[in-house]
């Protein structure tokens, strides 16, 4: 517990029970751990939409440094644009409103 004189580091958001395991982000990622898609075995599966394209850019990225540097597919987040990428740190780490 803190003491009135005592700023808070995080936003509420941040620290609040909307993020982690009881977050709706990690609802689909449980669905799609459930039943992922297969063409034969689970034809009416989930597809998880993000791995495909965190692959290329990691890919891409590689080619780009000469391979000189590695990138993780699962360490990329993508965004919508420089609104988006800022709001990503933001809303966690900044206070509400």
């Amino acid at each position: 517990m803190m003491n009135k004189n005592q700023q808070n580091l995080l936003s509420k958001m941040a620290t609040g029970n909307g993020h982690g395991e009881n977050s709706p982000y990690f609802d689909g990622w449980k669905v799609f751990e459930d039943n992922p898609f297969y063409p034969t075995d689970s034809p009416h599966g989930v597809i998880q939409m993000g791995l495909a394209e965190n692959q290329a850019v990691a890919n891409f990225m590689e080619k780009v440094r000469g391979n000189r540097a590695r990138f993780d597919p699962d360490r990329i987040v993508m965004s919508g644009g420089a609104t988006g990428a800022h709001e990503l740190p933001d809303f966690p780490l900044g206070p509400f409103g």
